[in-house]
Parts: C-alpha cells; sequence; structure tokens
C-alpha cells in the first residue's frame, strides 16, 4: 500500500474537525472553531498546519469559493465590456477615453495551487521533510533515537 495512504486516520475527518472547517470556512477564528467542536484552540491549529484530510478539504473550500469568484467576475467583465462597448458606439467620448486609461486585463490562472486531495498533501509534506530517519535525526544533533524520530513523524503528521 502507499505509504501516503496508509495510516487512515490521516485522510479522514472527525465530527470534531468537521464542525471546525465549517467554521473556518465561514470566516470563523480557530479560537472560535475549537469552542464549537469542543476541542482545545492548539489542536485546531495542529490540525490547520498538520493534518492532510483538514488541509485538502480546507484548500478545496478556498479553491471551490475562489472558482465562484472567478466566474462571477468574468461574467461582470463580460457585462462592463458590452456596456462600454455599447457607449462606445453611441459615440460617448468619456466612456472611450476612460476605457483608453485602463490597465490591460490581468489573465486568470486556472491552475491549483494548493492540494485538495489528503494524499497529495502528504506527498508535497513530505518532499519539504529529510528524506530519511537519519537525516531527521541528525537534526536534533543525533541524541534521539529511530523510534523517537519515528514517533515525532506521526505526531507532526497526525490529529
Amino acid at each position: 500500500m502507499n505509504a501516503a495512504v496508509s495510516d487512515r486516520s490521516l485522510h479522514e475527518l472527525s465530527p470534531s474537525q468537521i464542525q471546525a472547517i465549517a467554521i473556518l470556512a465561514s470566516g470563523g477564528s480557530q479560537a472560535e472553531a475549537a469552542q464549537v467542536s469542543g476541542v482545545h484552540r492548539v489542536t485546531v491549529t495542529r490540525w490547520v498546519n498538520h493534518h492532510p484530510a483538514f488541509i485538502a478539504e480546507m484548500n478545496f473550500l478556498r479553491e471551490t469559493q475562489r472558482e465562484k469568484q472567478v466566474s462571477i467576475a468574468k461574467r461582470v467583465t463580460e457585462k462592463a465590456i458590452l456596456a462600454v462597448e455599447a457607449a462606445i458606439d453611441n459615440d460617448d467620448v468619456d466612456v472611450a477615453l476612460k476605457w483608453l486609461r485602463l490597465p490591460p486585463p490581468q489573465g486568470q490562472t486556472d491552475e491549483r495551487s494548493r492540494p485538495t486531495d489528503s494524499v497529495e498533501v502528504v506527498e508535497n509534506h513530505r518532499k519539504r521533510m529529510p528524506s530519511t530517519l537519519d537525516e531527521l535525526m541528525g537534526s536534533t544533533g543525533g541524541e534521539r533515537t529511530e523510534s523517537e524520530a519515528e514517533s515525532d513523524l506521526i505526531e507532526r503528521m497526525g490529529s
């Protein structure tokens, strides 16, 4: 089995995590999310920074919101351009001059900037981490055992 999917708890959300996500997605703070979901604020912070399924779901919600905003902006821009075109067709020189003073529109990217799948979150996290337990252990002066380093890694990735 792929190492990125081997620990199911990293790829599933608990009811408390789902509640916290709902609060955060609606603009609430981590403290508010913690209070509603019945956990400590530090737990919500740990989920936000380290829990792959939590991160993926938050990214998915942000991406969905961004796509909705881009879609609305495109519709409004099209309407605005048609209104400007109609005004110019009616010889409205003021509108034509204002249009010419505007900067050219910025392109929109359709690429996702953050992963929306918990397995992708784990893989991206893994790419930024030391590649071996020896490297992880070496970052602390070699004072930790392999099992301590592995436990620390699991703790940082877990809920």
